[in-house]
């Protein structure tokens, strides 16, 4: 799966949802059609959610993330009542990263602890490096803009309706991927910091095996 990941991403949170959102609308209505549309990205989650195979606090978190939206998509009642709730919830995940940041428990850190235990690292001997002063700052930093990143996703959003009401989903959709990348590279760079500055200390997983 994970040599078709960006395909797949495309084609379930973005191709799909545009393509029942521009052509089901017209028969299921509104809000109808933005619940569909959003079903599509939510099973795709919850199937990456099972292939993971591991509770951990990536998958707690990818979980959660997952009952919450179902729930504030399946009551919302209305099609820009829905749109709102979207905005409500980036704005409890930006408050969400912070308050791991205060706690000194920085989601990313816990992420990437994920990341390095299945590549056969000790989850505690790698969480002492973690918390070492540069590499637990650098976490801070990532953590940090993960809830940048909501908040853009927020104000964006908040922009769109004002201007398009209820067709701001349409819009909505494609401005969403693109500032998710754009962060998305932007934490990555972060990661391979820290990977740089670990260095030996991460044991590289074997070839072949992460495509299994």
């Amino acid at each position: 799966m994970n040599k078709y990941i960006l395909f797949l991403d495309l084609l379930f949170y973005l191709a799909l949802p545009l393509l029942i959102w521009n052509y089901g609308r017209v028969y299921m209505g509104d809000y109808t059609a933005i619940l569909v549309s959003s079903s599509v990205g939510i099973l795709y989650s919850i199937y990456r959610f099972y292939t993971m195979k591991k509770v951990s606090f990536t998958g707690m978190y990818i979980l959660t993330s997952l009952l919450i939206k179902i729930f504030i998509e399946f009551f919302a009642g209305s099609a820009l009542q829905l749109l709102w709730n979207h905005i409500y919830y980036d704005f409890a995940t930006a408050l969400f990263f912070l308050v791991t940041i205060g706690i000194k428990k920085p989601a990313s850190l816990y992420l990437t602890l994920d990341i390095v235990e299945l590549q056969g690292n000790d989850r505690a001997l790698m969480k002492d490096l973690f918390y070492s002063g540069r590499i637990l700052r650098v976490f801070n930093l990532i953590t940090l803009v993960f809830c940048f990143r909501e908040l853009v996703l927020a104000v964006t959003r908040i922009i769109l309706i004002g201007r398009f009401g209820v067709d701001a989903y349409d819009e909505g959709i494609i401005y969403q991927q693109v500032i998710s990348w754009i962060f998305t590279i932007i934490a990555g760079v972060g990661f391979i910091y820290v990977y740089k500055l670990l260095g030996p200390e991460i044991r590289k997983t074997p070839p072949g095996e992460n495509s299994k």
